[in-house]
């Protein structure tokens, strides 16, 4: 019920994200403000976010996001760079048909992290979140390439989860 109710929301959210092009080797200031984006997206429900520097010039940085309190983790992880050189949609950068939605991350990657936070704002809203628990989603920017800079950090947050999703 919360997610056919919040189904406009999700698109919205998906639209946003599609329309701020972050290819992976693209220009530092377009991937820094997708990363913003959803900064700004999860404290907004409350997320500790912490931003990971990626260490090679080439790429991004990394977004650690936090919720809840506790020993026990569920970890999400995906990225919010796109194999896509900028500009290559053209003026066509979003569009939707239907049911389906096009765009360069609408699929790989924007999409699943996306629902990531829909669901993590619904265990939010709905009082779900159990107690004592913690969901933690690291957002990578070179996932594209390798995730060359950002495996190390998705290997110790996995050493202290109990599950982890891939949300592409």
């Amino acid at each position: 019920d919360y997610m056919e109710k919040h189904q406009a929301e999700f698109v919205d959210i998906l639209k946003e994200a599609v329309l701020l092009e972050s290819p992976t080797e693209g220009d530092k200031e377009d991937l820094k403000r997708c990363r913003d984006y959803f900064e700004n997206l999860f404290s907004g429900v409350g997320f500790k976010c912490t931003v990971i520097p990626g260490n090679d010039k080439r790429f991004g940085d990394h977004l650690l996001m936090e919720y809840g309190e506790g020993s026990e983790q569920v970890l999400f992880v995906g990225h919010y760079d796109t194999a896509h050189p900028k500009g290559s949609f053209g003026s066509n950068l979003w569009r939707v048909e239907g049911t389906k939605a096009f765009g360069p991350g609408t699929l790989d990657m924007k999409g699943g992290d996306v629902q990531a936070y829909m669901a993590a704002k619904a265990l939010i809203e709905l009082g779900l979140m159990p107690e004592g628990k913690k969901i933690v989603f690291l957002l990578n920017a070179d996932e594209e390439a390798g995730s060359c800079t950002s495996k190390q950090h998705f290997t110790e947050q996995a050493k202290k989860s109990k599950a982890a999703f891939v949300m592409e």
